[in-house]
């Protein structure tokens, strides 16, 4: 669900790709180190 907002918010141009490529394997590492 994140990672399709993030994707959603770089192609609107809100942030950069890489700023979403990172938030994203920020968001799965929090995850993974969660569950």
């Amino acid at each position: 669900v994140l990672a399709s907002r993030i994707d959603r918010a770089v192609r609107h141009g809100a942030i950069h790709r890489n700023n979403g490529a990172r938030k994203k394997a920020r968001a799965a590492r929090l995850r993974a180190r969660v569950s």
